[in-house]
């Protein structure tokens, strides 16, 4: 069965999602973390076995409104579609809504039911990294690991540990803890306690007498102890108490004279007298300090003057002090520039005379031309300094070129013509393309007498005959059915080993049994229960009998009479306590034995069983390993040899098979020796016929070698013949066009230097020149009008700047003597402008921290006269409620209240010691305090040390007295209670048979979980047997691909202690143990097991999808894609689900398996 699509329509997170998984082969379902990867698997579950009671998958959809569907193909090609919804009663829907029912769905899954599906069909990493460390836990156990492997139960080991470990918890041979043990050790003890606590008549009596003595003494002793301890507590008390009862008289009397003194004021009074008069010194306090304040501060203010004329001008001042530094600038850079002034006149007026009396000027007598005109004749200039020497360099050229013209068409006057050789190249280069043919040849011979002479030889050390080119026509066996055949001798003979190993294990097991059972059975018999119930009916008659004696005279001497069959009774009662307990010490002695006899008896019954069939599983392992050595032999047999061992016959099959191939080889070499030779003749010939047209007549017995080098000679001289006319041709064509180019050339210079003349002539009118004037010396002229503008401008400049320096400084004066006029008071003297301007500056900031200063102190003054009021008024208010508790209180004056006020806080202080001290009193003595004070009134004249001493020393002599007399009662009382009516002895008895009832118990759960373990063990064991050889041999093949090869197989042998274990082997053929290998190739180990167990299920007709959770997590990219390639494959047995967190799978996967076998889904996308 598989799935051709699952429709999430609605679970967990998913709406109406579709998963198309309908194409063969393996299906990758790519989700990342919390995009629904474990709800799609659990869906897939859920969807085949039905959504449970408590489903985690409703927190998007409503529990009622889960549904999951998917369409399902059987194995005869039918396809069905069904849902899934949750209901309590049918849940099966199909497309259209209609019930299904669950048979339908059984039948497709064709047995497997939902432990099978979770187990067998789903796979995760955890499991294989658990399988991989049980294959550790169990050694590689072969059978624990194929069962496990077979059933997905990873737990295995630990299922066999915890029944190892029941087992010890019930027996152990010489231990003491397990619960088997614990109950024989708790029955001794018990039957010993029956024989403690039996005693006779005569002795009851007497402990009666001694104890009734010893308690009288007691009591005495009590009373004695009671009046001696009560006299030490009441002097221990007074001792303790007499310095408080006396603190207490003092304060009641203190108490008493503050009364006399007059009436206490009310509890809140004081604490409003404290504060009014706090109010009142620091109301008083801190209006002296303002006053203090307000006269300095009056003091300071009349000391302060501001010049509000000066400040009125603080502005203009300020804009002055701006301009002292323009001031100080100018005075100094006005001298220098009307010194540059004059100098640039004088250069300017030089330079105006050296200018042509044709110059054109403006009024000033400057020169007047255009930029466009002072260009134009530097242009001219330049031009002329290029044309004449252009004019020489063409005359040169052109006369040169005449001359090599000339020269290259004599030359290829003198070539001859070359001679056609087409044909003839494309020959030598095609035969020179098919390579050395006849070098190729002679090797081809040499490396085809070597391969003779090899499978020649290889054939005879091996035994074998056969022509060389026919060695692989032999019936050679291939390497697949060698593996086969040899693992079913080894695995055969294992198994012989084994079973037989088994039925010498039983068989000794067996003999030993019965050495054992022989020897219990010839012991004595146990007592039996009813002869132990007899034993205890007569000791519980007798002890009635002992009781009714002590209790008076009794009427029933003929019952004594009967029970003691003429003895004392004392004595007769002792003799039926030791018998019940010699019946006791019997049973006691023999439930080891019985127990053992128990097991004994059973294993024997069931080992008979078990070597019966043992026997049989030997003779058919015989049988099997006789059928695979004839295979093994069968498969020389077609090559007329003796079979040998695996490696020997291996040596001879890589020989075989190396000569096989070699063969083939051969065969090879001898068609491409015949093919060349015949490309040989057919060149040969064709190139003395092409030789033959190029006007050549080769010898007929010149090897091709020999041809191809006449043939190359005639085409490279033919070649070089072509090269020079082109050449030649090359140099006549570029000759000609050079002759016509210094000729045009030549022309164009003459034709631009007359009309540069032209040009020449019209520009220099505006200077002043005539057109022979030399080109130098009119750039000299033009440099002198640029001089002449250049210092004309600057001097324009600087006359601009000094006019504008006086103008400014007039200004800055103008203002200056404006605030002068206005500040005449201050007296400002004829200094100069700057000097004078930094004077107002410092008056005018020292006027502006005067009105500054005056501010804060005005501000200063008006908070103090605001405080003084708020202050003042703050003391007339505590006068004022000062004087309203003196009236409250009914007093003449404050001092009076102050007196009344003390009064009664020392009043109250003295009430509260005084309660204090009581309660110290009443806690320290434990009576009430009158009754202290009495005490004390007592002893007031008492020695309180001497009498306490005095007092302890009675105590401590009574006490050690009473606590003799107390140990001896209890042990009168002890040994009374032992045998008192309760009949403990009897109850001991009873004791020890419940125990034995355990151990019983105890011992047939000992037995259940032994047997338990064997079971489990040997279906492990027949599970190996049945599925040993199919499932074995394709892990082998499938660990050999996970491990890209490194190992390449599975093989297994004997440990020490007897089991068939697993072993790796390497590909340099060496065994490794499953401990020695590495964490990753155990699972990989596993892996192969697991998938090898599935195809054997899946082949017997048993095909459920399998789903994969992120199986390659912990692979490197090589062997992700060998794993993927292994699922690809098993995907023609079975549907492979792979559900996976990581991209890099996909990627892997894309890589590894052909598209059309590949389906990468994503979830968390609409798919």
């Amino acid at each position: 069965m598989r799935f051709s699509k699952l429709h999430l329509a609605k679970f967990g997170m998913f709406t109406d999602t579709v998963l198309d998984v309908s194409l063969v082969g393996v299906n990758v379902i790519v989700g990342k973390n919390e995009a629904g990867k474990s709800t799609a698997m659990d869906a897939i579950t859920q969807l085949l076995y039905g959504i449970p009671l408590q489903s985690v998958h409703d927190y998007v959809h409503k529990y009622p409104d889960l549904r999951i569907g998917g369409a399902l193909v059987g194995s005869d090609g039918k396809s069905i579609e069904i849902y899934r919804i949750k209901k309590n009663g049918p849940s099966l829907r199909s497309a259209c809504g209609d019930t299904i029912g669950d048979e339908v769905l059984r039948e497709l899954l064709g047995g497997v039911n939902e432990d099978v599906f979770t187990q067998l069909f789903s796979i995760s990493h955890d499991e294989i990294t658990e399988g991989g460390a049980a294959l550790l836990d169990s050694e590689g156990e072969l059978g624990a690991a194929l069962f496990g492997a077979g059933t997905g139960l990873t737990t295995l080991n630990a299922v066999l540990a915890k029944l190892d470990s029941r087992a010890g918890e019930l027996f152990k041979p010489s231990a003491s803890k397990p619960l088997v043990n614990a109950d024989l050790a708790r029955y001794r003890d018990l039957t010993a306690r029956v024989k403690e606590t039996s005693q006779s008549a005569v002795e009851v009596e007497r402990l009666n007498k001694t104890m009734r003595t010893a308690e009288g003494n007691q009591t005495a002793k009590d009373a004695e102890l009671k009046n001696v301890s009560s006299a030490l507590s009441r002097t221990t008390r007074v001792r303790r108490s007499k310095v408080l009862v006396f603190k207490r008289r003092d304060a009641i009397d203190e108490l008493a004279g503050l009364e006399l003194q007059g009436s206490r004021v009310d509890a809140q009074i004081p604490a409003l007298l404290t504060a009014a008069s706090d109010v009142r010194f620091q109301s008083t306090t801190a209006t002296a300090g303002l006053e203090a304040d307000l006269a300095a501060l009056n003091r300071k203010l009349d000391e302060l003057v501001v010049d509000e004329q000066l400040l009125a001008q603080s502005s203009n001042i300020n804009a002055l002090t701006e301009e002292i530094g323009t001031l100080r600038v100018n005075y100094k850079d006005l001298p220098g520039l009307n010194k540059q002034v004059g100098d640039l006149e004088r250069a300017l007026a030089g330079l105006v005379r050296r200018l042509p009396e044709g110059c054109r000027r403006d009024t000033t007598d400057m020169p007047q031309l255009t930029d466009v005109e002072i260009s134009s004749v530097r242009r001219l200039v330049t031009s002329r300094d290029r044309l004449e020497p252009a004019l020489e360099t063409a005359h040169v050229a052109r006369t040169e070129s005449e001359r090599l013209l000339a020269s290259d068409e004599a030359n290829f006057s003198a070539l001859r013509e070359p001679a056609n050789v087409v044909n003839l190249a494309a020959a030598v280069a095609r035969i020179r393309q098919e390579g050395q043919l006849e070098a190729g040849i002679a090797t081809l011979r040499a490396e085809a007498d070597g391969l003779v002479a090899t499978i020649s030889a290889t054939l005879a050390s091996i035994g074998l005959r056969s022509a060389p080119r026919d060695a692989d026509a032999m019936p050679i066996p291939d390497g697949a059915s060698v593996h086969d055949a040899d693992s079913a001798v080894t695995v055969a003979r294992n198994d012989l080993v084994t079973a037989a190993n088994e039925l010498d294990r039983l068989r000794s097991e067996r003999a030993t049994a019965d050495d054992e059972l022989q020897s219990l059975i010839r012991r004595a018999d146990p007592p039996s229960s009813a002869e132990l119930e007899t034993e205890r009916s007569r000791r519980d008659d007798g002890w009635q009998l002992v009781r009714a004696a002590w209790l008076g005279p009794t009427t029933a001497s003929e019952g004594v009479e009967a029970w003691t069959a003429g003895e004392a009774l004392d004595v007769a009662y002792e003799a039926s306590v030791a018998s019940a307990d010699s019946v006791a010490d019997r049973l006691l002695g023999d439930a080891q034995s019985v127990e053992k006899r128990a097991l004994l008896e059973r294993l024997i019954t069931g080992s008979a069983e078990s070597i019966l069939a043992q026997e049989g599983i030997v003779a058919e392992r015989h049988k099997g390993l006789d059928a695979a050595t004839e295979r093994w032999d069968a498969l020389w047999a077609r090559l007329s040899i003796e079979a040998g061992d695996r490696k020997a016959m291996d040596n001879l099959l890589t020989k075989a098979n190396t000569a096989a191939a070699s063969a083939a080889r051969l065969r090879g070499l001898d068609e491409r020796l015949a093919a060349q030779q015949t490309i040989v003749e057919a060149s040969r010939s064709d190139l003395r016929s092409l030789l033959a047209e190029a006007g050549d007549t080769p010898d007929e017995q010149l090897t091709l070698a020999a041809l191809l080098d006449r043939a190359e000679s005639h085409c490279a001289q033919a070649g070089r013949d072509r090269e020079a006319r082109t050449i030649a041709e090359k140099a006549v064509a570029a000759a000609s066009k050079a002759v016509n180019g210094t000729a045009g050339k030549l022309e164009g210079i003459e034709k631009e230097l007359a009309e540069w003349l032209t040009e020449w002539t019209e520009a220099l009118v505006p200077l002043g020149l005539s057109a022979d004037t030399k080109a130098s010396d009119v750039s000299d002229l033009l440099d002198t009008i640029a001089d002449v503008d250049m210092k004309s401008a600057d001097l324009d400049e600087k006359r601009r700047r000094v006019a504008g320096i006086e103008r400014r400084n007039n200004e800055i004066l103008d203002d200056l003597a404006a605030v002068r006029a206005r500040l005449s008071h201050l007296g400002l003297g004829d200094d100069a402008a700057t000097s004078v301007i930094s004077g107002l500056k410092e008056r005018l900031d020292a006027a502006v921290k005067i009105r500054t200063q005056r501010g804060t102190l005005e501000k200063e003054r008006d908070e103090k006269v605001t405080a003084m009021d708020s202050t003042r008024g703050t003391l007339v208010r505590a006068e004022t409620d000062i004087r309203q508790l003196v009236e409250q209180s009914n007093l003449a004056d404050e001092d009076a209240l102050r007196s009344a006020v003390t009064r009664t806080e020392r009043a109250t202080e003295l009430e509260s010691l005084v309660a204090q001290w009581d309660d110290e009193l009443l806690e320290a003595a434990g009576v009430p305090v009158e009754q202290v004070e009495s005490e004390v009134d007592e002893l007031v004249d008492a020695d309180l040390d001497a009498l306490i001493d005095e007092l302890s020393g009675q105590r401590d002599a009574l006490d050690e007295e009473r606590t003799e007399i107390t140990l001896s009662v209890g042990a009168l009382r002890n040994q009374l209670a032992e045998i008192d009516e309760s009949h403990e002895a009897a109850l001991a008895a009873e004791k020890a048979q419940a125990t034995l009832a355990e151990l019983s118990d105890h011992a047939d759960e000992y037995i259940r979980v032994v047997l338990a373990k064997q079971i489990l063990e040997r279906e492990i064991e027949a599970y190996r047997e049945r599925n040993q050889g199919p499932i074995l041999g394709k892990a082998s093949e499938l660990f050999e691909r996970l491990t890209l090869h490194r190992y390449t197989g599975i093989e297994t042998d004997t440990d020490r202690k007897g089991k068939v274990v697993l072993q790796a082997k390497t590909a340099n053929g060496s065994l490794i143990e499953v401990s020695r290998l590495s964490t990753g190739t155990r699972d990989q180990l596993y892996l192969a097991l697991r998938l090898a167990a599935l195809e054997h299920f899946a082949a017997a007709g048993q095909s459920v999808p399998l789903l994969l959770d992120d199986l390659f997590v912990h692979f490197d990219d090589e062997r992700t894609q060998a794993g993927l390639r292994v699922l690809d494959e098993l995907s023609s047995t079975v549907q492979v689900l792979l559900f996976t967190h990581h991209e890099r799978v996909a990627e892997q996967a894309m890589k590894a398996i052909d598209a059309p076998r590949l389906t990468v889904l994503q979830l968390g996308t609409h798919v």
